[in-house]
C-alpha cells in the first residue's frame, strides 16, 4: 500500500510509504495481575512462559515471533494490619437545672447549656458549673453505641 501526500501549495503530489508498525514485547509490568491468584494455586511465587507475542511487517508479508520471556507471578502482600474501625458519634443533648457551663472530658472548650453535642460512644465525664449558685459537679454518661441520648443534670 503507497499512500500518497498533496501539499496545500502548487507543489506536485509525492508517494510516500506507510510508517511499519511493530509489536513491542510486554514489559514485566504488563504482566502483573492486579487481583489475589486462585486459591488453587499455592502462595509461593510460581513461574510460568508468557505467550509469545506476535510482530507483522506489512512490507514483507511474513510472521516474526518474539522470544517468550519467563515471568514469576507473586501472590499480592496482606496489609500488616487491620485498618482501624469507624466508630460513628451519636448526638447528646445535654441540659442541667438550673442552667450550667459545661466542659467534656477535661476538654477546655466551655459549652451552655442546653446545648448537642457529638460524641464517640462510650464512658464520658462531664464539669457542670454555676457561679452564681457555687455549684461544681462532675457527672460520667455512658454515650450509647445505638442512638443518641439525652442527659439532664439537676443542680440544686
Amino acid at each position: 500500500m503507497i499512500w500518497q501526500l498533496v501539499a496545500r501549495d502548487s507543489s506536485p503530489p509525492m508517494a510516500v510509504q506507510p510508517p511499519r508498525v511493530v509489536a513491542a514485547p510486554p514489559t514485566d509490568a504488563a504482566l502483573a495481575v492486579p487481583f489475589p491468584l486462585d486459591a488453587a494455586v499455592p502462595s509461593r511465587a510460581i513461574t510460568s512462559a508468557a505467550p509469545a507475542v506476535v510482530a507483522s511487517r506489512p512490507d514483507a508479508g511474513r510472521v516474526t515471533p518474539v522470544v517468550p520471556r519467563r515471568v514469576r507471578l507473586v501472590a499480592p502482600v496482606a496489609s500488616p494490619t487491620e485498618p482501624a474501625r469507624i466508630t460513628a458519634r451519636r448526638r447528646v443533648t445535654i441540659n442541667a437545672r438550673p442552667w450550667a457551663n459545661f466542659t467534656i472530658d477535661g476538654d477546655p472548650t466551655p459549652h451552655q447549656t442546653i446545648e448537642t453535642v457529638e460524641l464517640v460512644p462510650g464512658a464520658h465525664t462531664i464539669h457542670f458549673s454555676n457561679a452564681r449558685l457555687d455549684v461544681e459537679r462532675d457527672v460520667v454518661i455512658e454515650v450509647p453505641a445505638d442512638r443518641d441520648m439525652t442527659h439532664i443534670t439537676h443542680l440544686e
